[in-house]
């Protein structure tokens, strides 16, 4: 489905980000002369999934805000005695609509509820139960008491939002905080659906393509992918203690990653230190087969690791990147392990309906660095010099494997939330918080569609205690994927070729007999030793891990 968008004019979809995206394309292509063309872009957006996308994003960033408290009446404006509701409508208008927040002055409080004008001259009256959200707000992890009456929050002349819920009209504020949603269709890269903020009249700043943010744990699956290929299997266990580096990097200070909450599960298989998010474990992972392998692997996904440095802290997430960028590279774990290049123009056509470009459809194609070719029958070879390819960036086997704990992620991992809501199995994906929780991330997928919700604030600052992927971004997620995924039927996956299973001792990750007491079942890559065959870091050299570490990349607690 597409949408289409005229330079100079309006839109069939609200899809403010993309129009800009799509001016700046078209100047670039054409330049000024693009604005006197009268040319007929078409999008690849669904109106349907990005009117979605836009309400998702919206609700996530209200319900945050209205977890952390009331900060108060918007403005105040003095009405005299004898003023009436012209006067409060006149002062409404002043303030603009913002995301379908209405402006309203208080035009009185009386009996326990209050009458307010807004800038269209509507009068609500509204009672204590449509505001008993409003507790003062503290400080990001601090609030008042719940408000006991009307009189407490609001008086005459007060200038506040309404938001219209199921209820009717209630309470509302402008979030501070800020957000992004990006969607693809992952088996051709086209844009599904974007939003880079709550407001693009409010801030035209794209977040969803121009924010530069860690991704905490939302990285880790590359790092998972990467370890599949140099010695781990889901059954490798790998320690997670405590650890100090000492006096490692510039400054020579400290460092103890630490898992959330600073729990630790001792000695775990890597199988269920994805599903977890253990940082410990993930630490080690990198350790062993060190950052340098971490970033060649994870080029091919299109991840932007040009711009990082090979540092231990890479396994936490700590070098940034953008929500578009993370998404696309979470396209390959959604298709199989081919890297799309993500587009959102469908067709320029000039002023006469002339075709001045048209985007070609993508093949998947097979590199010969892959076996794939024996276990992906129909699939070419990539030619080289040739445009419109999509080569494969993982093996089958190893999509499989991170498909199937990603998917245990959401069954009964961090993003267990997800699993609830949507009741699909065909779902995956994997949360991400960073340092304080400055940053809530979750990236999944479904059946053809892959999607990524971030929340943070433009300054960096922590959202508050218990702000994690799981709470602040997973709810975005769901929400726009129970309509994206409504009418696709599930999706069976089935196992390539390579995968086997095999018998395990869940204690040790060792291979037993079938019907062995305690034994459970586990997946392996049959081109692989079924023992884990990595260095572990405990037998790494002291200098080999403070080069591995680098300068200046101190994250903590990112899961």
């Amino acid at each position: 489905m597409e949408t289409t968008l005229y330079l100079g004019a309006t839109a069939d979809v609200s899809a403010p980000y993309v129009a800009e995206m799509v001016r700046a394309r078209m100047v670039e292509q054409y330049g000024e002369a693009a604005y006197e063309m009268g040319l007929r872009v078409h999008t690849t957006l669904d109106p349907v999934l990005q009117r979605t996308a836009g309400q998702a994003l919206r609700d996530a960033l209200l319900a945050y805000d209205r977890r952390h408290g009331w900060r108060g009446v918007e403005g105040h404006v003095e009405l005299a005695p004898e003023e009436d509701a012209e006067k409060a409508a006149e002062a409404a208008r002043a303030h603009r609509p913002v995301a379908g927040l209405v402006a309203a002055v208080v035009l009185g409080v009386d009996a326990g509820e209050a009458t307010l004008v807004d800038a269209e001259g509507r009068q609500h009256v509204l009672g204590l139960e449509a505001m008993q959200w409003a507790r003062p707000y503290i400080r990001e992890d601090a609030m008042g008491p719940r408000p006991k009456s009307v009189e407490t929050l609001l008086k005459r002349g007060d200038i506040v939002r309404l938001r219209e819920g199921e209820k009717g009209f209630e309470l509302a504020q402008v979030p501070q905080a800020a957000g992004a949603f990006v969607s693809f269709d992952s088996n051709t890269g086209a844009l599904l659906a974007l939003e880079g903020g709550f407001d693009f009249t409010l801030s035209k700043f794209n977040r969803a393509v121009q924010a530069q943010r860690q991704p905490g744990s939302s990285f880790k699956p590359f790092l998972y992918s990467a370890a599949l290929e140099n010695g781990f299997n889901l059954a490798s266990v790998i320690s997670d203690d405590p650890r100090v580096y000492a006096k490692i990097g510039a400054d020579e200070e400290d460092w103890k990653p630490r898992n959330y909450e600073e729990r630790s599960f001792g000695p775990t298989r890597l199988h269920e230190a994805l599903v977890r998010s253990q940082n410990l474990v993930s630490v080690r992972i990198m350790e062993a087969i060190t950052p340098q392998v971490v970033l060649r692997h994870a080029e091919p996904f299109g991840l932007p690791v040009g711009q990082w440095q090979p540092t231990l802290s890479l396994a936490l997430g700590s070098y940034a990147l953008s929500p578009w960028e993370l998404a696309s590279a979470y396209m390959v774990f959604a298709n199989g392990g081919y890297r799309l290049a993500p587009f959102f123009i469908q067709r320029v056509e000039d002023v006469h309906g002339e075709v001045l470009f048209e985007a070609q459809p993508q093949a998947f194609c097979e590199q010969e660095v892959h076996r794939a070719p024996s276990a992906t029958p129909g699939v070419q070879r990539c030619v080289p010099g040739v445009e419109g390819q999509a080569p494969r960036a993982i093996s089958p086997e190893n999509a499989w494997l991170m498909h199937v704990m990603l998917r245990d992620v959401v069954k009964r991992g961090t993003a267990a939330s997800a699993g609830r809501a949507l009741k699909r199995p065909d779902v995956g994906g994997k949360t991400g918080t960073t340092n304080d929780q400055r940053d809530a991330w979750f990236s999944g997928y479904g059946p053809g569609i892959v999607a990524t919700a971030w929340l943070g604030f433009d300054d960096y600052r922590p959202l508050g205690k218990r702000e994690t992927g799981g709470k602040a971004a997973v709810p975005m997620w769901v929400d726009f994927m129970r309509v994206a995924l409504q009418d696709r039927p599930v999706e069976e996956r089935t196992p390539p070729a390579g995968i086997i299973t095999a018998s395990i001792n869940p204690a040790t990750g060792y291979q037993v007999a079938p019907g062995t007491p305690g034994a459970i079942s586990e997946y392996f890559d049959s081109h692989h030793p079924l023992l884990t065959t990595a260095v572990m870091p405990e037998y790494l050299p002291p200098e080999a891990i403070s080069e591995a570490l680098g300068d200046g990349q101190m994250v903590e607690d990112l899961f």
